[in-house]
C-alpha cells in the first residue's frame, strides 16, 4: 500500500477478491487518513524550480536564488554557484525557461559526475573493488527514474548507447570483477 497526500495505491495478489481488498482498506482507513493529513500539512523544503528570474534552484537540499547574466559574449554558456547564488550565463538576451532548465540540468550532471567519481574512488578503495562504469551510470539513472521502465532504459541509452554490450560483458565477466 502506498499513501500520499492525494492518493492511495493498493497492490494485492491476483487471487484477492474485491471484498477482501475493501476489508483491508477499511481496516487501514484511520491510518490512511492520518498519513494523508500528515502529507498535506508538510510543506516541502525544496521548492520545485520554475526556471525564471527571481525564483530558486535546488542543490544538495538547499534552495538557492538565481540570476541570469544575459547576452554573455563568451562561447560557453554555463552555470556557476557563487556566494549562495546561481548565476546562469546565456548568450541569448532572453533565454526560454526550457533553455535555462537545460543549462541547469547540464550543470547538475557535471556536479553529479564529479561527486560520484570522488565517492566511487573513496568506497572502491575502502572495499578494494573497481565497479564497471555501466553500474555507476545505471544507479545514477535511478535517481531520475526509479523503475526499469522503457523510460529508464532510454535514459541509460542516452548516456551510454552501447550499454547492452557492456551488460552482456558484465554478465559473462562480472564474477571476476569484484
Amino acid at each position: 500500500m502506498h499513501v500520499d497526500a492525494e492518493n492511495v495505491i493498493i497492490r494485492t495478489p491476483y487471487h484477492k477478491s474485491i471484498e477482501e481488498i475493501n476489508d483491508i482498506v477499511r481496516g487501514k482507513a484511520n491510518w490512511i487518513k492520518t498519513k494523508q493529513a500528515e502529507y498535506k500539512s508538510e510543506s516541502p523544503e525544496i521548492v520545485k524550480p520554475v526556471f525564471q528570474e527571481g525564483s530558486t534552484l535546488p542543490y544538495l537540499g538547499v534552495n538557492y536564488p538565481f540570476r541570469m547574466v544575459n547576452g554573455h559574449k563568451e562561447s560557453n554558456e554555463n552555470v556557476k554557484l557563487v556566494n549562495g547564488e546561481f548565476q546562469i550565463f546565456s548568450r541569448s538576451s532572453s533565454p526560454s525557461r526550457k533553455h535555462i532548465r537545460f543549462l541547469y540540468e547540464e550543470w547538475l550532471l557535471q556536479q553529479a559526475q564529479s561527486i560520484y567519481k570522488q565517492k566511487t574512488k573513496l568506497y572502491c578503495t575502502e572495499l578494494n573493488i573497481k565497479p564497471p562504469r555501466v553500474i555507476i551510470l545505471h544507479e545514477l539513472c535511478h535517481l531520475k527514474i526509479k523503475e526499469h521502465s522503457h523510460h529508464f532504459w532510454d535514459l541509460l541509452r542516452k548516456f551510454m548507447p552501447d550499454y547492452q554490450e557492456k551488460v552482456k560483458w558484465l554478465r559473462i565477466n562480472g564474477s571476476n570483477v569484484v
